[in-house]
């Protein structure tokens, strides 16, 4: 009991110094954004393009990500996936 009520104080100092603590995502899915309406799906696609058509022209994927607004991974990923 006694540490219950230690972790409660604790937590309200934290609190009242740093503010409340964030909400995190429930799921990691859920982050991830919006992927199954058509018009995601059509920006999806356009992305897809877009990194193929700038590769394709030797870009580095790290100037890709930045033109489309993803990582590099995230270019390199859909470049060698897709």
């Amino acid at each position: 009991m006694r540490c219950a009520i230690r972790s409660r104080k604790l937590q309200a100092n934290a609190e009242s110094v740093v503010g409340p603590a964030p909400v995190l995502a429930q799921h990691k899915a859920a982050s991830r954004g919006d992927t199954r309406t058509k018009q995601a799906r059509q920006e999806i696609a356009r992305r897809e393009e877009q990194i193929v058509a700038l590769r394709l022209r030797h870009h580095s994927f790290a100037a890709i990500g930045r033109v489309v607004g993803v990582s590099k991974q995230a270019a390199q990923r859909t470049y060698y996936c897709s």
